[in-house]
C-alpha cells in the first residue's frame, strides 16, 4: 500500500496552508472558504419569501409611505411628484434561482433624468447590529466584506448602490454595471474604522439600491474594488452618475442572489449561500409575521371578558425583534368569534398587548355574548388578514 506522508499542502504562491495535518492524531484542518454556512447575512436573498403580497404587485405613489415587496426587501419614493412603479415577485431568474424581485416603472418623473436634489427612490435592505457585529465595523477591527448580486435591467447602464450605517454618518457609494442579461456583480467593500455602528437590534447597516436620486441623496462613486474610502454622510441612497431608472416610462429593474459576506481575503464573492424555504421564512418572520389570511381562517382561540368585548392571544413562531404592531384590513363583519353554536361578527381587532413572543388582542367592543364564554376567532372575509410588523 502507498501512502502519503505531509505536514500540509499549500498552494504554490500561497502564505497559509489549504489543508494542516496533525502529525500525532492524524486528522486535518482544512482552510474552506466558499461552502461555509451561515457566511451570508442577507435573509432571504434568493427572493423566495412574499409573506405580503403572495407573488401579486404592490404599488409606489410619489412621495408616499414605504412599502415592501418580497420580504425584507424596502422600496421608497419620496420627494418625487409623478414617479410611481410597482414592485413584484417574478418567476424570472439565473441559473440556480427561480425567483427575482422586479420593479416596473409605471408613471416616470416628468423631468426625466433630472432629479430633484431632495428626490430618492429606490430598494432598500436593513441590517440589526446582530447582523453585522462580527464585521467589527467602527473598530480597529474591522473587516473589508463584499456584496454580490444578480441584476437585469431594460436600460443598460450604470446603476447606483450605496452601502450606508445608519446609526451614524458613513456612507460608502458605488456605481455598478447592469445589462439586459442577467450578470453578477461583485463589490469589494473596504472596512470602516470610524464611526458608530449598532450592536444589538436596531439599524446599523443598509444597502440603498437607487432608482432615483437627486444631488443631496446621491455621493460620489467608490468604485467597486474596495479602493475608495467612507464618507462622513449618511444621506445617500444612491450614487452620483447613476441611470435615473425613475425617469424613464415601463423601465424594468431585476434582482436576486443577494450576498453580503466577509471577504476572506480574495476580495471575490463565494458561491450564493442557497437556503431552506423553511429556514428563510423562519428568519424573515423575526421582521414581519403574517398569521393568517383569507374567508374563515382561524387565527385564535379566547372568551368574552364583557358580552361587548372578546379577547384572545396567540403565540409568535419565532422571537420578533421588538414587541411588534398590528398589521391587518378592517371592514364589515371581517372578522369573527364562534360561540354558543353560532358567529358573532366584528369589524376590527385592536392590538392590546404585545411583547417579541406573543400578543393579545380585543374585538374593540364590536361583540355581543356572554361574559365567561369561550370562543374560536376566525377571519370572516377574503380580504381580511392579520399580520405583525417589527421592520427596521
Amino acid at each position: 500500500m502507498s501512502e502519503i506522508k505531509v505536514n500540509s499542502i499549500k498552494g504554490v504562491g500561497a502564505t497559509t496552508p489549504a489543508i494542516s495535518i496533525d502529525n500525532a492524531s492524524g486528522s486535518c484542518t482544512a482552510n474552506i472558504t466558499n461552502n461555509l454556512s451561515n457566511r451570508n447575512i442577507v435573509k432571504n436573498g434568493a427572493m423566495m419569501v412574499d409573506q405580503r403580497n403572495g407573488g401579486s404587485t404592490a404599488s409606489s405613489s410619489p412621495s408616499g409611505s414605504a412599502i415592501y415587496g418580497c420580504d425584507r426587501m424596502q422600496f421608497q419614493n419620496n420627494g418625487t411628484d409623478q414617479l410611481a412603479y410597482n414592485v413584484q415577485q417574478v418567476a424570472d431568474a439565473p441559473a440556480g434561482f427561480y425567483y427575482s424581485q422586479k420593479v416596473t416603472i409605471t408613471t416616470p418623473e416628468s423631468t426625466g433624468a433630472t432629479a430633484g436634489a431632495d428626490d430618492r427612490a429606490g430598494m432598500q435592505y436593513r441590517m440589526e447590529g446582530y447582523d453585522i457585529n462580527h464585521l467589527n465595523l467602527g473598530t480597529a477591527n474591522a473587516k473589508d466584506f463584499i456584496i454580490s448580486f444578480y441584476i437585469k435591467v431594460s436600460t443598460a447602464g450604470n446603476y447606483g448602490l450605496a452601502i450606508v450605517n445608519q446609526s451614524g454618518t458613513r456612507s460608502y457609494c458605488v456605481l455598478f454595471a447592469a445589462t439586459t442579461s442577467w450578470t453578477r456583480v461583485n463589490i469589494k467593500v473596504p472596512k470602516d474604522t470610524s464611526g458608530t455602528y449598532g450592536a444589538t437590534n436596531a439599524q446599523a447597516l443598509a444597502l440603498k439600491f437607487g432608482f432615483y436620486n437627486g444631488s443631496s441623496r446621491s455621493g460620489a462613486d467608490q468604485g467597486i474594488t474596495g479602493t475608495g474610502s467612507w464618507q462622513a454622510s449618511n444621506a445617500p441612497q444612491g450614487t452620483t452618475g447613476q441611470t435615473q431608472l425613475g425617469g424613464i416610462n415601463s423601465a424594468t429593474w431585476q434582482i436576486t442572489g443577494l450576498q453580503l459576506e466577509v471577504d476572506s481575503g480574495s476580495g471575490v464573492a463565494t458561491d450564493f449561500e442557497h437556503k431552506s424555504f423553511a429556514k428563510e421564512l423562519a428568519l424573515c418572520q423575526r421582521y414581519y409575521y403574517k398569521h393568517a389570511a383569507g374567508n374563515n381562517k382561524d387565527f385564535g382561540a379566547g372568551g368574552y371578558y364583557y358580552s361587548y368585548l372578546a379577547f384572545g392571544s396567540l403565540f409568535f413562531p419565532v422571537t420578533m425583534r421588538v414587541a411588534p404592531a398590528m398589521d391587518h384590513t378592517t371592514g364589515t363583519d371581517y372578522y369573527g368569534i364562534y360561540r354558543d353554536g353560532a358567529l358573532d361578527g366584528f369589524n376590527n381587532l385592536v392590538l392590546h398587548s404585545a411583547h417579541e413572543n406573543s400578543c393579545a388582542y380585543d374585538s374593540g367592543t364590536g361583540t355581543s355574548g356572554t361574559a365567561g364564554h369561550a370562543g374560536r376567532f376566525v377571519l370572516n372575509n377574503s380580504s381580511a388578514y392579520l399580520a405583525f410588523n417589527a421592520e427596521l
